[in-house]
Protein backbone atom coordinates (compact mmCIF):
# COMPACT_ATOMS: atom_id res chain seq x y z
CA UNK A 1 0.00 0.00 0.00
CA UNK A 2 2.86 2.33 0.68
CA UNK A 3 4.17 1.45 -2.57
CA UNK A 4 1.45 2.41 -4.08
CA UNK A 5 0.81 5.63 -2.46
CA UNK A 6 4.43 6.75 -3.60
CA UNK A 7 4.20 5.67 -7.45
CA UNK A 8 1.33 7.21 -7.56
CA UNK A 9 2.34 10.75 -5.86
CA UNK A 10 5.48 10.60 -6.08
CA UNK A 11 8.60 10.57 -3.98
CA UNK A 12 8.43 14.00 -3.14
CA UNK A 13 5.94 14.51 -0.35
CA UNK A 14 7.91 11.80 1.24
CA UNK A 15 11.25 13.45 1.26
CA UNK A 16 9.75 16.58 2.38
CA UNK A 17 7.51 15.36 5.52
CA UNK A 18 11.07 13.75 6.10
CA UNK A 19 13.11 16.97 6.27
CA UNK A 20 10.07 18.24 8.24
CA UNK A 21 10.14 15.84 11.02
CA UNK A 22 14.25 16.48 10.97
CA UNK A 23 13.68 20.02 11.47
CA UNK A 24 11.16 19.85 14.19
CA UNK A 25 13.74 17.29 15.92
CA UNK A 26 16.04 20.08 16.30
CA UNK A 27 16.60 21.49 19.22
CA UNK A 28 18.13 24.80 19.46
CA UNK A 29 21.25 25.34 22.02
CA UNK A 30 20.20 25.51 26.15
CA UNK A 31 22.90 27.27 28.04
CA UNK A 32 23.26 25.65 31.43
CA UNK A 33 25.15 28.59 32.65
CA UNK A 34 23.64 29.84 35.94
CA UNK A 35 21.29 32.91 35.79
CA UNK A 36 18.70 34.29 37.48
CA UNK A 37 15.81 32.85 35.37
CA UNK A 38 14.30 31.12 37.57
CA UNK A 39 13.11 33.57 39.71
CA UNK A 40 9.40 34.68 39.80
CA UNK A 41 7.36 37.43 42.18
CA UNK A 42 4.21 36.18 43.94
CA UNK A 43 0.91 39.01 44.06
CA UNK A 44 2.99 41.95 45.52
CA UNK A 45 1.37 44.68 47.81
CA UNK A 46 2.62 48.36 46.43
CA UNK A 47 2.10 51.38 48.19
CA UNK A 48 1.57 54.31 45.87
CA UNK A 49 3.72 56.49 48.46
CA UNK A 50 7.25 56.63 48.98
CA UNK A 51 9.50 56.01 51.52
CA UNK A 52 7.95 56.70 55.22
CA UNK A 53 4.28 55.69 54.47
CA UNK A 54 4.85 52.06 56.20
CA UNK A 55 6.06 50.34 53.13
CA UNK A 56 9.60 48.81 52.46
CA UNK A 57 12.05 51.01 51.19
CA UNK A 58 14.53 49.22 48.22
CA UNK A 59 17.38 48.52 51.07
CA UNK A 60 13.93 46.96 53.41
CA UNK A 61 12.97 45.12 50.92
CA UNK A 62 16.55 43.52 49.82
CA UNK A 63 16.92 42.28 53.45
CA UNK A 64 13.75 40.36 53.53
CA UNK A 65 14.36 38.96 49.68
CA UNK A 66 17.50 37.48 51.15
CA UNK A 67 15.88 36.07 54.15
CA UNK A 68 13.26 34.98 51.70
CA UNK A 69 15.70 33.18 49.93
CA UNK A 70 17.39 31.67 52.96
CA UNK A 71 14.16 30.45 53.75
CA UNK A 72 12.91 29.17 50.40
CA UNK A 73 16.36 27.35 50.23
CA UNK A 74 16.01 25.27 53.57
CA UNK A 75 12.78 24.43 52.79
CA UNK A 76 13.79 22.91 49.49
CA UNK A 77 17.29 21.19 50.99
CA UNK A 78 14.82 19.26 53.67
CA UNK A 79 12.34 18.71 51.31
CA UNK A 80 13.78 17.74 47.85
CA UNK A 81 14.13 14.42 47.75
CA UNK A 82 15.55 11.86 45.50
CA UNK A 83 14.16 8.28 44.51
CA UNK A 84 15.95 6.84 47.29
CA UNK A 85 14.59 9.88 49.82
CA UNK A 86 18.01 11.65 49.88
CA UNK A 87 18.12 15.46 50.07
CA UNK A 88 19.16 16.48 46.63
CA UNK A 89 20.67 20.01 47.35
CA UNK A 90 22.11 19.55 50.86
CA UNK A 91 25.79 19.84 49.59
CA UNK A 92 25.29 22.95 47.59
CA UNK A 93 23.02 24.37 50.50
CA UNK A 94 25.91 23.84 52.90
CA UNK A 95 28.15 25.87 50.56
CA UNK A 96 25.52 28.28 49.85
CA UNK A 97 25.69 28.93 53.60
CA UNK A 98 29.67 28.88 54.28
CA UNK A 99 29.40 31.38 51.39
CA UNK A 100 26.74 33.89 52.56
CA UNK A 101 26.97 33.55 56.68
CA UNK A 102 28.70 36.40 57.49
CA UNK A 103 26.02 38.45 55.29
CA UNK A 104 23.03 36.82 56.78
CA UNK A 105 24.80 37.72 60.28
CA UNK A 106 23.95 41.48 58.98
CA UNK A 107 20.82 40.79 57.32
CA UNK A 108 19.31 39.22 60.65
CA UNK A 109 20.07 42.72 62.16
CA UNK A 110 18.65 44.49 59.03
CA UNK A 111 15.69 42.57 59.55
CA UNK A 112 15.14 42.95 63.13
CA UNK A 113 15.30 47.03 62.56
CA UNK A 114 12.66 46.34 59.51
CA UNK A 115 10.15 43.97 61.96
CA UNK A 116 10.67 46.57 64.78
CA UNK A 117 9.89 49.86 62.64
CA UNK A 118 6.93 47.48 61.18
CA UNK A 119 5.85 46.75 64.83
CA UNK A 120 6.67 42.61 64.30
CA UNK A 121 8.23 40.46 65.69
CA UNK A 122 11.31 39.22 63.96
CA UNK A 123 10.84 35.18 65.24
CA UNK A 124 7.33 35.98 63.86
CA UNK A 125 8.37 37.31 60.57
CA UNK A 126 10.94 34.64 60.33
CA UNK A 127 8.27 31.64 60.80
CA UNK A 128 5.62 33.49 58.14
CA UNK A 129 8.93 33.28 55.72
CA UNK A 130 9.41 29.86 56.86
CA UNK A 131 5.39 29.15 56.27
CA UNK A 132 4.87 30.86 52.95
CA UNK A 133 8.01 28.34 51.83
CA UNK A 134 6.20 25.27 52.82
CA UNK A 135 3.23 27.17 51.26
CA UNK A 136 4.86 27.30 47.82
CA UNK A 137 6.52 23.89 48.05
CA UNK A 138 2.90 22.84 47.77
CA UNK A 139 1.78 24.78 45.17
CA UNK A 140 4.43 25.32 42.68
CA UNK A 141 5.57 22.25 40.56
CA UNK A 142 8.64 23.69 39.57
CA UNK A 143 9.64 24.69 43.41
CA UNK A 144 12.63 21.95 43.10
CA UNK A 145 14.08 23.08 40.12
CA UNK A 146 13.89 26.78 41.11
CA UNK A 147 15.61 26.14 44.41
CA UNK A 148 18.27 24.46 42.47
CA UNK A 149 18.46 26.95 40.00
CA UNK A 150 18.78 29.37 42.50
CA UNK A 151 21.67 27.81 44.21
CA UNK A 152 23.30 27.31 41.03
CA UNK A 153 23.18 31.29 40.56
CA UNK A 154 24.18 32.05 44.21
CA UNK A 155 26.92 29.57 43.95
CA UNK A 156 27.90 31.25 40.59
CA UNK A 157 31.32 33.29 40.57
CA UNK A 158 29.01 35.86 38.50
CA UNK A 159 27.51 36.63 42.16
CA UNK A 160 29.43 38.22 44.60
CA UNK A 161 26.57 39.07 47.48
CA UNK A 162 23.52 37.28 48.57
CA UNK A 163 21.84 40.60 46.89
CA UNK A 164 22.15 39.64 42.93
CA UNK A 165 20.18 36.30 44.23
CA UNK A 166 16.48 36.68 44.03
CA UNK A 167 14.33 34.24 45.99
CA UNK A 168 12.68 31.17 44.15
CA UNK A 169 9.68 33.07 44.64
CA UNK A 170 9.75 36.63 46.45
CA UNK A 171 6.17 36.53 48.51
CA UNK A 172 7.31 39.75 50.16
CA UNK A 173 2.77 40.93 50.14
CA UNK A 174 2.08 37.71 51.13
CA UNK A 175 3.71 38.38 54.54
CA UNK A 176 1.20 41.51 55.02
CA UNK A 177 5.06 43.99 53.76
CA UNK A 178 4.13 46.41 51.32
CA UNK A 179 6.84 47.69 48.77
CA UNK A 180 7.17 51.66 47.98
CA UNK A 181 6.23 52.72 44.44
CA UNK A 182 8.34 55.54 43.62
CA UNK A 183 5.88 58.60 43.42
CA UNK A 184 5.63 59.22 39.32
Amino acid sequence: MLNAYVARVGARPWVVAAVLAMAACQTTAVSNEPSANYAIVAAQTQANTGPGAGCLDESEHAAVRARILQNSLATATLTCLDDKRNRLLEVKYNQFVQRYNPEYAENARALRQVAARRGKNFDVMNTDMANQAAVQLSTDRQFCSRATRALDWALSPKVTSVSQVPPPIDYTGALGLRICKARA
